[in-house]
């Protein structure tokens, strides 16, 4: 599925916008969708933290006979940013897949998050959590961001360029349930914390 939003002033949400992949529908070796895509441009965005965009890659219908699909791509293209702003994003790939990574035959099929595209860090605080990104996401168009320190918590965040730099100044923790990705995926491109 795919969502376009085009505005010309603010964009505000309240609600949720979903473009999933859905599940699979045949017990056997089928696997689920991949997310859609959800594309908003807009001169000011905002919105409170019950609004939610989601693209999360559908259900193989049995684990281990099926893949899932992977998460689908959502881009927000705006100038500035509300006072309010505590939209959340998930592009998750899918729960129920493959029974287990098989790294000689199956490791390149396990679905991946998918993307979040930002034309800037505005959005971003000094803690990426599971209120803001409660399924995963890949955040890409940002090459460089530079926070004070940096809190990952109950959530799966990367930063998906090639050449993305993310200068903290100060700390950077990683706590319980929490991953930081560096680096577009890839044998030897990418490294997780």
């Amino acid at each position: 599925g795919l969502v376009r939003i085009e505005a010309s002033g603010a964009v505000t949400l309240r609600g949720l916008i979903s473009a999933n992949g859905g599940d699979a529908s045949y017990d056997g070796l089928t696997s689920g969708g991949a997310g859609g895509a959800i594309y908003v441009a807009c001169q000011t965005f905002g919105g409170d933290a019950t609004a939610l965009i989601r693209v999360n890659g559908g259900n193989a219908m049995t684990a281990g006979l099926g893949g899932g699909g992977g998460g689908g791509r959502i881009a927000v293209n705006y100038t500035a940013v509300a006072a309010s702003h505590a939209v959340r994003f998930s592009s998750a790939p899918a729960t129920n897949t493959w029974s287990a990574p098989d790294p000689h035959n199956r490791w390149f099929a396990q679905p991946r998050p998918g993307t979040l595209w930002l034309p800037d860090a505005q959005l971003l605080g000094a803690t990426l959590d599971g209120a803001q990104f409660p399924g995963a996401v890949n955040i890409v168009g940002l090459t460089n961001w530079a926070p004070a320190s940096l809190t990952v918590s109950n959530a799966v965040v990367g930063f998906g360029e090639h050449s993305v730099t993310l200068g903290v100044t100060n700390d950077i923790l990683v706590e319980a349930g929490g991953v930081l990705g560096i680096g577009a995926f890839g044998a030897g491109s990418n490294c997780l914390l």
